[in-house]
């Protein structure tokens, strides 16, 4: 494996795979060798886009995040932190003062949702790109949250985000995913119910239009000919993720696939225009992991939530 660092202003490490086509000699390794199969491990960054001038919901991602208090006592703090390729170190750009203000998006304080009593000590954030973007231009982006959770401190990375302005040619090859959540998960961390919670999710790969399928309701008249009812078709699809972590692995299986409405984006100028089509998940065609359970790669699929149904 070749590791090449690529000079920029947002630097990034680069992995390629390499191989020997001619050798003369063959080392059998031995029973305790660990094998590299050839899968990157680098630390990418979590693409996401930024379109302030027109912000609609294709090219313009949110960052959502959810989290609670267990006693109303309970102290956070959220920053929002760019890295300075100058310096070589985070600098905060957001305080929790500019973040809980709505500066750079939707936040909800603790008492904002209150359908249970779980929901009060909820705390979310809806951080709009397209804003940070206007202010602060593109580069690495860090979000962490500074928690005093029964008067032990904590800290959470959110994850690192390499924030661009949308154009076509960067995001062939991402797929967008939208879930609204409402409703209780038995084996969640969050009780959704009645909160209508909005979160957004980009990732690398490829969402495909699979075979339609079409149903038809007719009768018999008295001459033996056949009398529409009713013709219905439905659009299937295939999403194909490339290589994931094993927390956007998880978020998608056991949350944005239980969405009341699910949308997907793709973005791909060889394939027919998939934009904010709304689908319900029918299953998963593959599941792979790499790395200790440390990568994942999934094909699921999926068909149109509403039916193209035509009545007689």
């Amino acid at each position: 494996m070749i590791v090449k660092q690529l000079p920029n202003t947002n630097p990034q490490i680069y992995c390629f795979d390499a191989g020997v086509l001619k050798a003369s000699v063959l080392h059998i390794p031995n029973s305790d060798t660990k094998l590299d199969f050839g899968i990157c491990t680098c630390t990418w960054p979590n693409k996401r886009f930024a379109n302030p001038d027109n912000p609609v919901e294709a090219k313009n991602d949110i960052e959502a995040i959810l989290f609670r208090s267990v006693v109303p006592s309970d102290a956070h703090q959220l920053k929002l932190e760019k890295f300075d390729s100058a310096r070589n170190s985070w600098v905060v750009i957001a305080n929790h003062a500019d973040l809980s203000s709505g500066l750079y998006g939707k936040f909800y304080q603790a008492g904002t949702f209150n359908n249970t009593n779980q929901q009060k000590l909820y705390i979310g954030l809806q951080l709009d790109w397209g804003i940070v973007y206007q202010s602060n231009s593109g580069g690495r982006y860090r979000l962490i949250r500074d928690s005093k959770i029964l008067g032990k401190e904590e800290q959470m990375v959110y994850g690192e985000y390499l924030v661009l302005k949308f154009c076509s040619t960067e995001a062939i090859g991402t797929v967008k995913i939208i879930g609204i959540q409402n409703g209780t998960m038995i084996k969640g961390d969050f009780d959704y119910a009645g909160m209508n919670w909005k979160q957004e999710l980009r990732i690398d790969g490829e969402l495909t239009l699979k075979q339609p399928t079409i149903e038809e309701e007719y009768l018999l008249d008295g001459g033996y000919s056949k009398q529409q009812i009713s013709s219905k078709t439905n659009d299937t699809y295939q999403l194909e993720s490339k290589l994931l972590t094993g927390e956007q692995g998880y978020s998608i299986i056991h949350n944005y696939l239980k969405s009341n409405q699910l949308l997907l984006y793709n973005f791909n100028p060889n394939s027919r225009s998939l934009l904010g089509i709304n689908v319900r998940p029918t299953g998963i065609d593959n599941y792979q992991m790499f790395r200790d359970q440390q990568m994942e790669s999934l094909k699921i699929e999926f068909e149109d939530q509403v039916d193209d149904l035509k009545r007689n």
